[in-house]
């Protein structure tokens, strides 16, 4: 053990995705050096800070790769901040979080990702952006490889949401053949939109707006319908994708 040592967590029962066991964690400037034999001699300089751990798990940090803070839509932005956000992460102990840099109506998705990465600065915990892209122009191969080498490799777009995030068809295969290209890949949510507005429309001719009947403003049928077309263009263009959708209704609950 090279690395200074900081930190050893001992007396835990060490848990990772696909091993466990009881065992002492070292740790050297943030990083774990070595998990050993609990009560293990660790030779060392100093006397690094000792946790005891003793009838604990000791697991890695969570990451969650679907968050969204400090979120505008329409007319409403959801009231916490990246602060507010990390610290409660950091209570349930997830270590990193992967935001969405979302473009405002005119704002460029290079410019999203610089403006979310600035308000993430403020951060207790580490974090990382998936880009968006709504409409296809001449900047935006440029602007998805500026974006690459900065580590936003994942592009969310969106099926539904007409006159805000919703991007068409041919943006979406474009982005799809261009992240080919950069090791990237789309992250689409998948309703839609013709069918949603229907049952919007539907569902306010009779009255019934209130949150109990959501599941009938945004049915199944409509994320089966985006889901089967957006694998179609993906396969077209040769690319990966990867699918999110509302929280769920008659399904239980999904991402999105």
């Amino acid at each position: 053990m090279n690395t200074e040592i900081d930190l050893i967590i001992r007396g835990g029962r060490v848990v990772n995705s696909a091993w466990s066991a009881d065992g002492d964690v070292v740790i050297g400037a943030g990083r774990v050096i070595a998990v050993v034999d609990p009560g293990a001699f660790i030779p060392q300089a100093g006397r690094p800070r000792e946790i005891d751990a003793s009838g604990k798990w000791v697991l890695p940090g969570g990451v969650d790769p679907h968050c969204h803070v400090g979120f505008t839509s329409g007319e409403f932005t959801s009231m916490d901040d990246y602060t507010q956000a990390t610290t409660a992460a950091l209570f349930g102990g997830t270590t990193t979080i992967i935001d969405f840099a979302i473009p405002r109506p005119g704002e460029a998705p290079a410019q999203a990702a610089a403006r979310q990465r600035q308000k993430a600065s403020l951060g207790l915990c580490d974090a990382a952006l998936h880009g968006c892209v709504v409409d296809w122009d001449a900047t935006i191969p440029e602007q998805l490889a500026a974006m690459a080498s900065d580590g936003i490799v994942t592009v969310k777009m969106f099926t539904t949401y007409r006159g805000e995030t919703m991007a068409n068809e041919d943006t979406i295969l474009k982005v799809m053949k261009t992240l080919v290209s950069l090791g990237g890949m789309v992250v689409i949510h998948c309703e839609a939109n013709h069918i949603i507005e229907d049952s919007q429309s539907v569902c306010a001719a009779g009255g019934v707006i209130d949150a109990a009947h959501l599941p009938e403003t945004r049915p199944e049928l409509a994320e089966d319908a985006s889901v089967a077309e957006i694998l179609a263009v993906a396969e077209s263009a040769g690319a990966p994708a990867g699918l999110v959708a509302r929280v769920g209704c008659h399904r239980g609950a999904r991402l999105g």
